[in-house]
């Protein structure tokens, strides 16, 4: 009965560890995508 609590834990953490690296991920890759543009407009500004 705890045994099966704790792996349920276990597994719950895990899901939330993926959640949060995805989110991580995501929001470094919106991240770039701004940076990105910023410095297109910063060219075309001093273009």
């Amino acid at each position: 009965m705890i045994d099966n609590f704790y792996k349920f834990l276990e597994k719950k953490k895990n899901d939330i560890k993926n959640e949060l690296n995805n989110i991580t991920t995501d929001v470094s890759k919106m991240m770039n995508q701004l940076s990105c543009k910023n410095n297109i407009y910063v060219i075309q500004n001093i273009i």
